[in-house]
C-alpha cells in the first residue's frame, strides 16, 4: 500500500495536465482506450480493493485472498501492456495499473527482478512517448501544433502587411458597357474592383465596386462618340495608364474573394489552435516531469 501510494502520488501531480493530452490524442494520435477496456480496468481494481478490505477485517481470509490477488495481478499485467498501444492519453490509468501490479506482485512473492523489469518497461515507454523522433510522441505532437500556430500567425501578419500597402484589386478588367445606336453601339469600358477591409484583429471583409469609366468607343452612323460626358470621361487626375498600373500591382492574390475567406478561416481558427497548443505544452511539461519522477522512483526500488 505504501509503495502504491508513492506511485499514485507521483501520478496525481501530473494527471490534471496529462488529461489535456486528450486534445493531442484526438487530433494527433487516436482516441482514448475503448469503453470495455476502461470497464475491465475499474473492475479489476475494485476486486483488488475488496480483497484488501476483507484482509483488513479478517487476516484469516488470506488463503482465499491469494487466488483473488493472482487473478487481479494477471489482469493488471494484461491490461497495462495492452494500453501501450493507445498512445500517451491513457498514461494516468497505465501508471495506476503499474502501481497495483508492483504492489500485488510483492504481496504474492513474485520475483523482484520480474517486477522491476516490468516497471523498467513502463519508464522506457515514457521515454519513447517523449522522443521527438517518433511522430506519435507527445513532443512531436507539440512541435506539430506549434508549427501550425506559427504558420497561422505568419499568414495573418503577412496579409496585414500586404493590405497596409494595397487594399484594392481589379477582379474584372475592361468590362464593356454599351448602348445601341443607329448603325452600331457606343459606350465605355469599366473595371470591377474588389476591396479588402479589416485585419487579423477585427476580421477581413470583402466588397466590390465599379471603377472609373474609360476607353469610350462608338461605331454609330453619324452619331457622336459620347452622349453623356459624365459616363464617357475619366475623373480629374485619373488616367488609363494609372488604372493599368494598378491592375498589374497584384501581390499574388489571384482570387481575392477566396483569399479573404481563407484569411478569415485562419483568423477564426487561431484561438482554438492556441488552446490546443497550450494543452499540448502543459502535457509535454507534465510528461517530462513525470518521466523523471518515474525514473527516480524506479531507481529507488
Amino acid at each position: 500500500e505504501k509503495q502504491n501510494r508513492q506511485i499514485i502520488s507521483l501520478l496525481s501531480a501530473a494527471i490534471e495536465y496529462l488529461q489535456k493530452l486528450d486534445i493531442v490524442v484526438r487530433k494527433e494520435v487516436r482516441e482514448g482506450f475503448i469503453f470495455d477496456l476502461r470497464t475491465d480496468v475499474h473492475s479489476s481494481i475494485q476486486l483488488w480493493r475488496e480483497t484488501s478490505a476483507a484482509l483488513v477485517l479478517d487476516p484469516k481470509y488470506k488463503p482465499n485472498a491469494i487466488p483473488r490477488y493472482e487473478d487481479a495481478y494477471k489482469s493488471f499485467q494484461r491490461m497495462s501492456r495492452k494500453m501501450t498501444g493507445y498512445g500517451p492519453g491513457v498514461f494516468p490509468t497505465y501508471g495506476e495499473l503499474m502501481g497495483f501490479e508492483y504492489t500485488t506482485g510483492g504481496y504474492l512473492g513474485k520475483p523482484r527482478v520480474e517486477r522491476i523489469a516490468a516497471f523498467d518497461q513502463y519508464v522506457r515507454q515514457w521515454q519513447e512517448w517523449l522522443d521527438p523522433r517518433d511522430p506519435a510522441s507527445i513532443t512531436s505532437a507539440y512541435q506539430r501544433l506549434k508549427k501550425i500556430v506559427d504558420d497561422m500567425n505568419t499568414i495573418l501578419s503577412e496579409a496585414d502587411k500586404t493590405l497596409s500597402l494595397q487594399r484594392d484589386y481589379i477582379v474584372e478588367k475592361g468590362h464593356r458597357v454599351s448602348k445601341s445606336c443607329r448603325g452600331g453601339s457606343y459606350g465605355y469600358l469599366q473595371d470591377r474592383w474588389a476591396r479588402v477591409d479589416g485585419d487579423k484583429n477585427s476580421g477581413y471583409r470583402y466588397s466590390e465596386y465599379w471603377g472609373q469609366a474609360y476607353g469610350q468607343f462608338s461605331d454609330c452612323d453619324g452619331e457622336p462618340i459620347c452622349h453623356n460626358p459624365r459616363i464617357c470621361m475619366l475623373s480629374d487626375g485619373v488616367t488609363i495608364q494609372s488604372l493599368l498600373k494598378q491592375a498589374t500591382n497584384d501581390p499574388g492574390w489571384g482570387n481575392v474573394r477566396a483569399k479573404v475567406e481563407f484569411l478569415e478561416q485562419v483568423r477564426v481558427g487561431l484561438p482554438e489552435a492556441n488552446s490546443d497548443l497550450e494543452g499540448a505544452k502543459r502535457a509535454l511539461e507534465a510528461a517530462t516531469h513525470f518521466a523523471k519522477a518515474a525514473t527516480d522512483f524506479r531507481n529507488s526500488l
